[in-house]
């Protein structure tokens, strides 16, 4: 059989130079995943076994039913139906965010490093997008953060807790850029994907601005990162612009049975939070014991600077399928260890100091 190649078809010009990849591995669940920042181990028994308890096969069979989905989540955060709108995770709520405000050529400015998608979300849009760096810890200034307004600025997007620093803005600093930004009309889009984390809560900010819109998820809170479920909270005008580009279903009906069931009480979501930061303060006060440097804030994640016993400790983590992960500039010195709930922080802990026993065993 002979396979013609037909170069004569292209994508649309400007992607032609980006590159996504594949999914690389076939499955994680041989790992102790604390690479992609997920709630570890996983959700609550007691809230999965809620979340399966009402799916059927029939529920299954249909369309999902969404607006059960709605009303349990507007009435969960006290907040206005026609203020919401359901995604598939907060990576579909930013494409459709960025996708009703910015023309070909706009810019859209962020703090680096970041969520990835962000960049590519505006490439894809053909847009420019502006990013300055954090600091070699990965803090970042008020007046870093305002001097992302440039006169042509169409969208500032912001991770706050960042999910790469754990760096946090205060509601006053968010309050600062979106009143600036409202008065050149620029859009500013807060991602608080990690906002129980860093108890921050820029909502209170909807009442008083026409430019602010909020995208939130319940993937790394409480552990549905499987099932892809996001949100845009915002003012009822610009969540009707932004519905325009939404699919004909927003989300599966397995979400909208976990959204119900996660509405359902709010003991859910704020335990699952506390064991998390509790935890983390654990384990960073344990590898601070070590001699590590360690930086503890705002996510679900610590950084830590191994300094000369990196290579021992990262080979410890590998042999013991424990995930990690490494950036480049300007965070290169530092590895980012999702936190777990305590046993298996305790058990990390130990894979990071296997080396440093050994030598104390040898001098006994």
């Amino acid at each position: 059989m002979i396979i013609k190649n037909n170069y004569m078809i292209s994508c649309r010009k400007h992607a032609n130079n980006i590159e996504r990849v594949r999914q690389n591995y076939k499955t994680r669940q041989n790992k102790i995943r604390l690479g992609m920042n997920e709630y570890v181990p996983s959700m609550p028994e007691e809230l999965f076994k809620e979340v399966m308890k009402g799916f059927t096969k029939e529920i299954a069979s249909s369309y999902p039913e969404i607006n059960q989905a709605y009303d349990s989540l507007s009435k969960y955060l006290s907040q206005p139906r026609d203020r919401l709108l359901l995604t598939s995770g907060a990576d579909a709520a930013i494409k459709m965010t960025l996708e009703t405000f910015c023309d070909p050529g706009d810019e859209i400015a962020t703090i680096s490093p970041t969520f990835l998608m962000y960049k590519i979300h505006a490439s894809l849009l053909n847009c420019k997008f502006s990013e300055i760096l954090c600091d070699k810890d990965g803090a970042c200034s008020l007046d870093n953060l305002l001097s992302l307004l440039k006169t042509k600025t169409k969208a500032v997007i912001i991770a706050n807790p960042n999910g790469v620093t754990g760096f946090t803005f205060s509601v006053s600093n968010i309050r600062n850029l979106v009143e600036k930004a409202e008065k050149q009309n620029t859009v500013v889009i807060i991602d608080e994907t990690y906002a129980d984390f860093g108890g921050i809560n820029t909502s209170v900010l909807l009442e008083d601005f026409s430019n602010l819109i909020i995208i939130r998820s319940f993937s790394k809170n409480i552990g549905m990162a499987g099932l892809r479920i996001g949100y845009i909270l915002t003012s009822e005008h610009l969540a009707g612009m932004i519905e325009k580009f939404k699919p004909m279903m927003e989300i599966s009906s397995m979400a909208v049975n976990a959204i119900v069931a996660i509405c359902s009480n709010k003991k859910y979501l704020q335990k699952a939070v506390k064991n998390i930061v509790v935890s983390r303060g654990k384990f960073a006060d344990g590898l601070a014991d070590l001699g590590y440097k360690v930086i503890e804030r705002g996510g679900n994640f610590v950084l830590v600077d191994f300094g000369d016993r990196r290579k021992e400790v990262l080979e410890s983590l590998e042999k013991n399928n424990i995930e990690y992960r490494v950036f480049g500039s300007p965070l290169k010195k530092y590895i980012r260890i999702t936190v777990g709930i305590d046993e298996i922080m305790s058990y990390v802990l130990i894979q990071t100091m296997e080396r440093k026993m050994k030598e104390i065993l040898t001098t006994i």
